[in-house]
């Protein structure tokens, strides 16, 4: 079921990402987090989106154009509800973002799976320690509590397996964070320490 459900997430994020290129400010679109890895639970998972949208000489995007693509993505997300998440960059913005938290710029990078448009370069940043604290804490402050209070094993298991990953990164067990949640289990399932 694992691949066919990939299989049908991927079909639906390419749809979705062809609808957002025909807006004339997007250059590209592309499914990352589960989908782009290839990680989803069917039903229950999510569509994460990165859009990269065109710059102009100005570097100016006028407001009636963002709206334009607001509306784009409002209608497409009462289509299909499991588009959560999309995070709009220009090329600028999106280098800065994986420059300015590593630990998850590298994650971002090694997970975008080109839907639509065209493909374009992202920075290879080495992972600051300090960044994986960051998210080692945000997962402990954030979200490992709430699964805790709605009993919710399914999130307390991957809760668990994100703040190992990145206690393995501000280690240096690791350069980077693994990607997909199954080899992060291994991972820790085999390591002296335990999970």
């Amino acid at each position: 079921m694992s691949d066919l459900a990939v299989w049908i997430y991927r079909i639906a994020a390419k749809a979705i990402g062809m609808a957002l290129c025909r807006n004339k400010i997007v250059e590209s679109v592309y499914a990352n987090r589960g989908v782009g890895r290839g990680e989803v639970n069917f039903g229950r998972s999510d569509i994460d989106l990165s859009v990269i949208i065109r710059m102009r000489d100005s570097a100016h995007i006028h407001g009636s154009e963002l709206y334009s693509l607001y509306r784009r993505v409002a209608a497409l997300r009462r289509m299909n509800p499991a588009l959560t998440h999309p995070m709009i960059y220009d090329r600028y913005g999106l280098d800065r973002w994986m420059r300015t938290d590593t630990y998850m710029g590298s994650q971002e990078r090694r997970s975008m799976f080109l839907l639509a448009g065209k493909s374009i370069h992202m920075p290879i940043v080495p992972v600051r320690k300090e960044d994986a604290i960051r998210w080692l804490v945000f997962w402990c402050d954030r979200f490992f509590p709430l699964a805790v209070r709605q009993g919710n094993r399914r999130n307390l298991r991957k809760m668990a397996i994100e703040v190992w990953k990145s206690w393995a990164v501000a280690q240096g067990l690791v350069a980077e964070p693994y990607l997909t949640l199954r080899e992060a289990k291994q991972q820790a399932e085999s390591h002296p320490a335990g999970f």
